[in-house]
């Protein structure tokens, strides 16, 4: 409630994948936020179901404004009821790519690797506990 009363230039969610279906709480929560920009990352593939893009559509506005997947996925389960379990709607595909970017492992970018990351600076540092640490942890 207290971030609805602030103005919001951009909001980002990460793990977008995780949000749940269109009419869950925190989908609701997220579109009161009422933030100028939205922004959904996910480094996992939308895999429960199509209604995966009901959640981001309704969140980003785009289920009113221009992506309206409704017709599309009604459509498309007609298709898969009576043909191959993989089919294509060209015109949904040109749809998301209005609103969405790929990015994969192999892509480059002006040349350099697309998702190149950093090596991992990982250690271990071995700590002595007090007595009172030491009986909390063993609980």
């Amino acid at each position: 409630e207290e971030l609805s009363r602030q103005p919001i230039h951009r909001l980002i969610v990460d793990e977008a994948h995780a949000i749940g279906h269109a009419q869950t709480k925190v989908v609701r929560k997220v579109c009161a936020i009422g933030a100028r920009n939205v922004w959904l990352l996910s480094g996992t593939p939308l895999s429960t179901s199509a209604d995966d893009l009901s959640s981001g559509a309704r969140i980003l506005g785009h289920v009113s404004h221009g992506l309206n997947l409704f017709p599309w996925k009604h459509d498309l389960y007609g298709k898969l009821k009576v043909g191959p379990a993989r089919c294509v709607d060209t015109e949904l595909v040109a749809k998301l790519k209005k609103v969405m970017i790929r990015h994969t492992k192999t892509m480059r970018i002006g040349g350099a690797i697309a998702l190149a990351l950093p090596e991992a600076d990982a250690r271990t540092v071995w700590l002595t506990m007090t007595p009172l640490e030491r009986r909390l942890y063993d609980r």
